[in-house]
């Protein structure tokens, strides 16, 4: 749930993309341009939807959490460093592939995590949780990118993102591997 809570907080920023690429530090892109950037997105939830639930089926899905937090990264690595067209495509690939690794990945390792007695009631919960931190990140990312600008916001959702990616590896388990053991 921790790590659920962090990538959130550092995927916060997506409704900023548009925003940051229209303006021009972010290279001035036109709307049309940015809603054709945007159909990487699709593209990349495709493609890695069947990726990861080839390899989440073979290898188990903890492999996707970590390919969607490191996706992540780069996403907002990219809207930090690479303003123009080519950052603009390039950050809605990471995000389609980051959403594709919360349906795939995340989704069946709750699945597999929660004892089936009282799955629902876990995982209504933890979305309820989540659900609210989300909100609460959001209206603080609003804030943060009136008030000092959308880079800080990006170097802030960055900390968050590279948080969640380290706890995912390290606290996270196959849960697979586990029943196993």
């Amino acid at each position: 749930l921790l790590g659920r809570i962090l990538a959130t907080c550092g995927f916060c920023v997506l409704p900023f993309i548009a925003v940051y690429y229209s303006s021009a530090k972010g290279g001035g892109l036109g709307e049309g341009m940015i809603v054709s950037c945007g159909a990487g997105m699709t593209f990349s939830m495709a493609i890695g939807s069947m990726i990861l639930g080839r390899l989440g089926d073979a290898f188990g899905h903890r492999l996707g959490i970590l390919i969607g937090a490191a996706m992540q990264v780069v996403c907002i690595v990219v809207l930090i460093l690479f303003p123009g067209i080519l950052g603009c495509i390039v950050a809605y690939f990471a995000v389609g592939y980051c959403v594709s690794c919360v349906w795939v990945s995340h989704n069946n390792i709750f699945i597999e995590t929660y004892p089936h007695d009282c799955r629902v009631a876990h995982i209504s919960t933890g979305n309820l949780v989540v659900g609210v931190c989300a909100i609460i990140a959001s209206i603080l990312a609003g804030i943060v990118a009136a008030r000092w600008k959308i880079v800080t916001l990006f170097k802030i959702s960055l900390a968050f993102s590279m948080a969640a990616f380290l706890w995912f590896l390290l606290r996270v388990r196959e849960p697979r591997e586990s029943r196993r053991s």
